[in-house]
Order: C-alpha cells, then sequence, then structure tokens
C-alpha cells in the first residue's frame, strides 16, 4: 500500500485574513508588547538597572571594584540583567534614554493597597444540630445515591431481625 503525497494547495481559503482579523492579530501584539515593557520596567527598577553606577562598568572589571566578594557577584548579575533589558528594550524598539525615563517614573510611584481585615466565621457547635438529626433520619429512611447499597443491606437485615423477633413473641406462651 504506498502513500502518496499531495502537492499544497497554493490557493488561499476565503476570509482568511480579514481586515477586522488583522486588527486584532494587531492589537493582540501591541497588548503583548505592552505586557512585555511593563515586566521589564518592573525588572529594571526592582534590579536598579537603569542606575548611573552601572554606566562604566565592565562585567569583567566587577571584581576589581569592590572588597566584598558578595557585592562584586550583585554587581555583576545587574551588569548582565542590564544588558539583557538593553537588548529586551532595542527589541520592543524603545530607546535606552525612554526606558531610563519610565523606569525612573515607575520609581517615583507610590501604590497603596487598602487594608482588608479577615476573621473567620463565627463557629456555633450545635447551630445544625437537628437540621443534621433529621437530614441523617431522612437518608436513612430514603437512603442516599453514595450509601445505596449499604443502606438496603442494613433495612435487609432489620427487617430479618424483626421478623425473627416476632416469631419469638409468637412462639412464647400467651404470645
Amino acid at each position: 500500500m504506498a502513500i502518496t503525497l499531495q502537492a499544497p494547495n497554493s490557493a488561499k481559503p476565503p476570509n482568511v485574513h480579514t481586515e477586522a482579523s488583522s486588527t486584532t492579530q494587531r492589537n493582540e501584539t501591541d497588548d503583548d508588547r505592552g505586557v512585555q515593557y511593563r515586566q521589564l520596567i518592573s525588572r529594571a527598577v526592582t534590579q536598579r538597572l537603569h542606575s548611573p553606577s552601572l554606566d562604566g562598568i565592565m562585567k569583567t572589571d566587577v571584581g576589581d571594584n569592590f572588597a566584598h566578594p558578595l557585592e562584586a557577584w550583585e554587581t555583576q548579575e545587574r551588569c548582565t540583567a542590564r544588558d539583557k533589558a538593553q537588548t529586551e528594550a532595542e527589541i520592543l524598539g524603545i530607546p535606552w534614554a525612554q526606558f531610563v525615563r519610565d523606569v525612573e517614573s515607575a520609581t517615583r510611584e507610590v501604590h497603596v493597597l487598602t487594608p482588608t481585615r479577615y476573621e473567620a466565621p463565627p463557629r456555633d457547635k450545635n447551630q445544625n444540630e437537628e437540621a443534621s438529626r433529621i437530614n441523617g433520619g431522612l437518608s436513612y429512611k430514603f437512603g442516599t445515591s453514595e450509601n445505596l447499597e449499604q443502606d438496603k443491606e442494613w433495612k435487609g437485615r432489620d427487617a430479618a431481625i424483626y421478623n425473627m423477633l416476632r416469631a419469638f413473641q409468637r412462639a412464647l406462651p400467651g404470645g
């Protein structure tokens, strides 16, 4: 049995790229770029990637400038992250000067979360006792879908015990 490959059809199906769908695709792309840019700014604020202290430092010179190895490591990591941020900003088409201005304005923004107090609901242990008792009786009487087989077995045993006790009662003198 041989499988033959068909040549791909070069004709585009109708309504593949309408104006509305291409506009939607452009908007989704712009939204994705906006999200990427906000994340890049957030990372730059957190790691101080726009700091002028990183301007003249090369990654290889970091160890010579600091006495403490942790400071040298941190600065080297910041230099690496800054290089990546510059590359990502270039990919997004944003000049470095504008990126630095956006990071500085984001640094000045103050975000305040409103305080929220969470409390556990009050517990009254006897609140639903009567309802639980009634529901338990009803589920025993009518059976539940979860315990239907077990309920049928118990009802059969109860009926057998009841019939046996009635037979003993009849067997007694005067019964």
